[in-house]
Parts: structure tokens; C-alpha cells; sequence
């Protein structure tokens, strides 16, 4: 029964992560709480919530250039246990988008849909980039709209 499922969900267009998605296009990539969630987190002190945002820039690349690895490596396991930590971070600090394709990302690794996940990867770095600039405004106190 399990192996019908994951390999039903191999099996699924991309157009699906694709739909998920557009239902956010016009909208910041991030979730509009995480101001306010960072805030509250680092207690109205502006430099520490600059310091939590600076942590999770600073590691993003590095993470994606492992998964890029994993991928090339042709790790799926690995690659599927990357995408559920980042996943996880990105829902914790409000990246809808970005958790939407992690989740993708990991479905189509644990499935050992290669080709698909390459696919997803190249689409959650297009949207890392995208957070980056709204975060690079929250730390430089511009607002995001």
C-alpha cells in the first residue's frame, strides 16, 4: 500500500507544486506574522532580531549547495532528510512558499524522483532568493509589502 502512494506521488506533475503556489505569486514570500513573530522573539530588541536573521541568511546557501550535492550525488535519502530540516525552519519562520517546496523537494527524494526533485531545487532557490531580499529589508527596517 505505502509503495502505491509514494509511487503515485513520484509521479506527480510538477504543476501540482506549481498550483499550490500561485495561490501565493502576488504575495511576499513571506508569511506577513514573521515580522512580528522574529520581533516578538528577540523581545522588541532590533539588533538580536538583525542577529536571527542574519544566522538563517548566512546558512541558507550553504544548505542549498548540499542539497545540490546530495542531488548530483545521487543521495535521495539524504536529500529527503535535508528538505524535512529546511522545511521545517522555513514553516518555523514563515516562508509559506518556501515550505510548500521543500515539502515537494522531500516527497520527490524520498521517491527517488531525481529528475523532479532537481526540478524543485531549482525552484526553492529562485524563491530562497526571493526571501532573502524581503529579509534583507526586515533587518534593514525597510517594511515588506
Amino acid at each position: 500500500m505505502l509503495e502505491r502512494w509514494i509511487r503515485r506521488k513520484a509521479e506527480l506533475p510538477l504543476v501540482a507544486a506549481d498550483a499550490r503556489l500561485s495561490n501565493h505569486e502576488d504575495h511576499v514570500s513571506i508569511d506577513e506574522s514573521v515580522g512580528n513573530k522574529l520581533r516578538a522573539l528577540a523581545h522588541g530588541d532590533q539588533q538580536v532580531m538583525r542577529d536571527v536573521i542574519g544566522v538563517y541568511q548566512d546558512e541558507l546557501p550553504e544548505r542549498l549547495r548540499k542539497m545540490h550535492q546530495m542531488l548530483d550525488g545521487g543521495d535521495s535519502e539524504a536529500l529527503a532528510v535535508e528538505s524535512h530540516s529546511l522545511r521545517s525552519v522555513c514553516s518555523e519562520m514563515g516562508f509559506i512558499r518556501m515550505t510548500l517546496l521543500c515539502a515537494d523537494l522531500e516527497q520527490f527524494a524520498s521517491a527517488r524522483n531525481l529528475i523532479s526533485a532537481r526540478a524543485m531545487l531549482e525552484l526553492l532557490e529562485h524563491e530562497c532568493g526571493l526571501a532573502r531580499s524581503q529579509l534583507d529589508d526586515m533587518r534593514t527596517g525597510r517594511t515588506v509589502t
